[in-house]
């Protein structure tokens, strides 16, 4: 519960989630974070259970490299925001908000939130025990509610 807060805090400051283009013009949902030293990125990784880390790629600074913690899709996603969400701030659950906003608008009739209604109703069967959203006494289905009113609030 200690990595879960700290990952949050972690993802609060240095952390992004917005809609890309790939090359092939699809749309698609993704959460990043960057750093200079991998060590960092390799304990939030540890703490969410998902993506991946490349790098390091150039700046354009002439600097030391930077490392890249991705992950990509809206069920990846809303796993690892509903493991965040007790623990981030208003700015980036607005920031949240409105990628997932972006999303639908760019999924012609796909509501992200009926899409993966199975998903954020599911999302503590898939969490450890030993991890649980567990945030000052309040259980997991309250963690959830809040997940799910962030997201109806945002669509």
């Amino acid at each position: 519960m200690i990595e879960l807060a700290w990952a949050a805090g972690f993802f609060d400051g240095e952390g992004n989630i917005h809609v890309g283009v790939t090359k092939h013009r699809w749309k698609k949902i993704v959460m990043t974070v960057a750093q200079a030293e991998r060590t960092t990125l390799e304990r939030f990784q540890r703490a969410v259970q998902e993506g991946s880390i490349r790098g390091p790629y150039r700046t354009n600074h002439g600097g030391r490299g930077a490392y890249y913690w991705t992950i990509e899709g809206p069920a990846r996603c809303l796993k690892v925001i509903a493991w965040l969400w007790p623990y981030l701030s208003e700015p980036k659950r607005t920031q949240i908000d409105a990628a997932i906003v972006q999303w639908n608008t760019y999924q012609s009739g796909l509501d992200l939130r009926r899409h993966n209604k199975r998903r954020v109703d599911n999302v503590a069967a898939d969490v450890p025990q030993s991890q649980r959203l567990a945030a000052d006494g309040i259980d997991d289905e309250s963690n959830i509610k809040i997940l799910e009113e962030g997201l109806e609030n945002a669509c």
